[in-house]
């Protein structure tokens, strides 16, 4: 199952179990989950649903492993 999402105006493909860089998140803590309503495209192992724009009642919980700030 996969899922492609919307975050701080950028697209991402987001899996169970893989990590994912997002910038301009590094005022989250380790630990925190964050919550994601705008799900553009669910793929559950063939089945897929298209949003117009988003996919109702799709959500994507993400929990924070680490949070910097770079240079």
């Amino acid at each position: 199952m996969y899922a492609i999402v919307e975050m701080k105006g950028q697209q991402f493909r987001v899996e169970a179990g893989k990590k994912l860089f997002i910038n301009r998140m590094n005022e989250l803590e380790k630990g925190a989950t964050v919550e994601f309503e705008n799900v553009l495209l669910l793929d559950n192992e063939g089945k897929v649903k298209v949003g117009a724009p988003y996919v109702k009642g799709a959500k994507v919980t993400v929990v924070v492993e680490e949070s910097f700030r770079d240079k």
